[in-house]
């Protein structure tokens, strides 16, 4: 498996199937694209939304997607609707969202 978009994943057989999630789940993170209402359910760890918005195919894909973000993606980027509105607005990492994040955190 080839995914390249400034980050990729080659090779990683626990990934296979999801490669259109993941150039989802990579534009988001490096600049805060919207990804859609299942993904965006997903990283906002809202799982009833989740299964009501995937279609079959995306829900029996879910493990496979959350471990994606789980072990790949920074953990100030996903978890719920307030992290993932605040990783978009500040522009993903590009943006700097990260070290503004780790920033505001820092001084609360």
């Amino acid at each position: 498996m080839t995914v390249s978009k400034t980050r990729g994943v080659t090779g990683e057989s626990q990934y296979a199937g999801i490669e259109d999630m993941i150039v989802s789940l990579v534009g988001y993170e490096n600049v805060g694209l919207s990804v859609g209402d299942f993904l965006n359910a997903v990283l906002s760890n809202d799982l009833f939304r989740a299964m009501a918005h995937g279609d079959r195919e995306n829900v029996r894909r879910l493990d496979a997607i959350t471990k994606y973000i789980y072990n790949r993606m920074p953990s100030v980027c996903w978890g719920s609707k307030e992290k993932v509105r605040r990783w978009q607005e500040y522009g993903g990492l590009v943006g700097g969202a990260l070290e503004r994040i780790e920033e505001e955190e820092k001084n609360a």
